[in-house]
């Protein structure tokens, strides 16, 4: 199988992006004091100086800075969402460093895949598929523990589909398998657009080569 480059290193441009947004914070609310200040000196100076002009520019700030504060709040989440996919992806390649990472969520048809096999495992909502030389594995996170919660061979699988999710943006990827029991299963999911992201691929060129790549790999094994 063609080998995903894995994370990209983007640590010192994520640390940059965070610092900017830190001194764009301070800035904001040092022009609030800034304004305040002033205000607060031309009414004592003069009661009935006009303040609408200042008083727009005030409101101004204050609506720059709450978009610049959601912001920041939205760059953080979706950075932890992104360490958490690193670490994970760090931890799977540890077993096959050559392993393909795909992210996922998990559909209702996995989740009972899953259960059959372990029914003590919580599935999480953010998954990440390791396609390897021999195995297809799925992994999550149990605080800072890497669990392999579905491990299915390749000899295994005997065939992979692609089919309509609930919305047009999430389309589903079908690996239908033989179970150790000798029973069929299926285990179906939602690709992940990125290692940290939570929107999932609908129909496309990116979803589309994904499976031609898992087909082309069950049917060499």
């Amino acid at each position: 199988m063609r080998p995903d480059p894995g994370p990209a290193p983007e640590l010192g441009r994520e640390r940059r992006a965070a610092d900017r947004l830190s001194v764009f914070r301070w800035a904001i609310l040092g022009v609030w004091a800034t304004l305040l200040i002033v205000r607060v000196g031309l009414a004592s100076w003069d009661p009935d100086a006009n303040l609408s002009v200042l008083g727009s520019v005030q409101i101004a700030s204050i609506v720059v800075g709450v978009v610049v504060v959601v912001s920041g709040l939205l760059h953080s989440w979706v950075l932890r969402r992104r360490r958490v996919d690193d670490a994970l992806g760090a931890a799977v390649r540890r077993f096959d460093p050559t392993v393909r990472l795909v992210p996922a969520k998990p559909t209702p048809e996995l989740r009972d895949a899953v259960t059959a096999e372990h029914p003590e495992i919580a599935l999480a909502d953010e998954l990440l598929w390791g396609f390897g030389a021999t195995e297809a594995s799925l992994w999550q996170l149990d605080g800072l523990r890497a669990v392999r919660v579905l491990v299915i061979g390749w000899d295994r699988i005997v065939h992979v589909a692609l089919e309509d999710g609930p919305t047009p943006d999430a389309a589903v990827v079908a690996l239908h398998y033989i179970r150790p029991d000798d029973d069929g299963a299926v285990a179906s999911f939602l690709v992940r657009r990125a290692l940290g992201a939570s929107r999932t691929l609908g129909h496309g060129q990116r979803i589309e080569q994904l499976v031609h790549d898992l087909a082309a790999e069950r049917i060499t094994h």
